[in-house]
């Protein structure tokens, strides 16, 4: 199954399902920044992953869930789920892709391509 140019296992439309129904939602992509001789789909990372983000905020939301800013507005972000590359089946997770995630993850915007279910 390829949402956003990524290809996931097919039990991620079992995630996508129960997410539809959430009001005010976007979902967005994720993958590992590219790793040389890396897998294509992963870009090294052995794992792709979703993000599903709610609202559209002027201002960081305040609680206990993390934000994130997409496209001028703030976002919480509500759950994000990953599953092993269906294409290296995780087999290129080196420890140099997961620090590189590690390292990232504050600006993990870098990484993400918005969707909505019109794409998927």
């Amino acid at each position: 199954m390829k949402i956003a140019g990524i290809e996931f296992p097919s039990h991620a439309q079992n995630v996508l399902a129960s997410w539809k129904n959430k009001k005010n939602c976007f979902i967005q992509t994720m993958i590992c920044q590219p790793m040389p001789n890396a897998c294509s789909n992963c870009n090294g990372g052995g794992d792709v992953y979703l993000r599903l983000l709610l609202g559209d905020f002027s201002f960081v939301p305040k609680g206990d869930k993390p934000a994130t800013w997409d496209s001028g507005y703030w976002h919480i972000v509500e759950e994000t789920i990953g599953f092993i590359c269906p294409i290296c089946g995780g087999k290129s997770r080196s420890p140099k892709a997961v620090r590189k995630i590690e390292a990232v993850q504050p600006a993990m915007d870098d990484l993400v391509e918005k969707i909505d279910y019109t794409d998927v």
